[in-house]
């Protein structure tokens, strides 16, 4: 019971993430948002890998490390990509990480595609022609639908290293690198962004928002990571792939965003799509 539970809640925290975050970027900068997410993160991962890691050598960190590079720079695409785009179809959108994950895989490691990856591969590309149509809706400009997929790719090229990482290192050892990469590339690109002129009361709550969003963030992760240990891949990959259904419902509560009828097919589409693609 308790992991079909861990299950279900991170397919929830997964969800509602990226409605939090959009939520906080309402009222605070970028900038501000990094460094919040980087200190948040920094201190639940490396407590974690404190506690739990037993691997101090040095030479089992260099996948975890690239893995969380990718991961760490793929953030701060997402999060440029919130400013010009809907939660909904951000969440919808980077949730094909896992489907660049398996096409490295294929092409690096020798994995050998089954129908259904053809099948769902269709209907996601389907998808995809669905999603932005020049000149129609305000949900995503073309400038946040590159930065978007771009995310996308390199959170699929950190599903990929991950993968790799699992041959040296275990989850602490991989929270334990992102902890690290996320306070260095963060406090990086955030010094190089203008600091904005923000009324205080707007940035405090925008703060509390932000907090939450990366808590919930770092829970979903930490949630899935408990899941996939005691479930079928198979079986916890398709669930956890429907969290765009959740943003979009939170994103219409929280953010009263609303998709179009184009929009809202190609979410099925995509979702179907993913599905299909890990279900057998």
């Amino acid at each position: 019971m308790l992991r079909y539970l861990s299950l279900f809640l991170a397919l929830v925290f997964y969800g509602l993430s990226t409605t939090l975050q959009k939520k906080a970027l309402k009222y605070i900068s970028l900038r501000n948002m990094l460094k919040i997410h980087a200190y948040v993160t920094f201190i639940l991962y490396a407590l974690f890998w404190y506690f739990f890691s037993r691997e101090y050598r040095a030479w089992p960190y260099f996948y975890p490390m690239l893995s969380a590079l990718t991961s760490a720079l793929g953030f701060i695409l997402y999060y440029e990509a919130l400013k010009f785009s809907s939660a909904s179809l951000v969440a919808l959108i980077t949730s094909l990480y896992a489907v660049v994950s398996f096409v490295l895989s294929v092409i690096f490691l020798g994995e050998c595609p089954a129908w259904n990856n053809y099948t769902g591969f269709a209907l996601i590309i389907a998808g995809l022609l669905f999603i932005y149509k020049k000149g129609s809706g305000k949900n995503i400009s073309f400038k946040g639908l590159i930065l978007t997929l771009s995310a996308t790719i390199l959170w699929g090229c950190w599903g990929f290293l991950s993968k790799k990482a699992y041959e040296h290192a275990g989850e602490p050892e991989l929270l334990g690198s992102f902890a690290l990469m996320v306070i260095l590339i963060f406090s990086l690109y955030a010094g190089r962004l203008k600091k904005d002129e923000e009324d205080s009361a707007t940035v405090h709550r925008g703060d509390k928002v932000a907090i939450l969003s990366v808590v919930i963030t770092a829970a979903a992760s930490l949630l899935f990571y408990f899941s996939i240990g005691r479930m079928p891949a198979t079986f916890v990959i398709p669930v956890i792939s429907g969290y765009p259904l959740i943003t979009i419902i939170s994103a219409a509560v929280l953010l009263r965003e609303r998709l179009t009828g184009r929009q809202l097919f190609a979410s099925v589409l995509i979702i179907c799509g993913i599905m299909l693609f890990f279900i057998f």
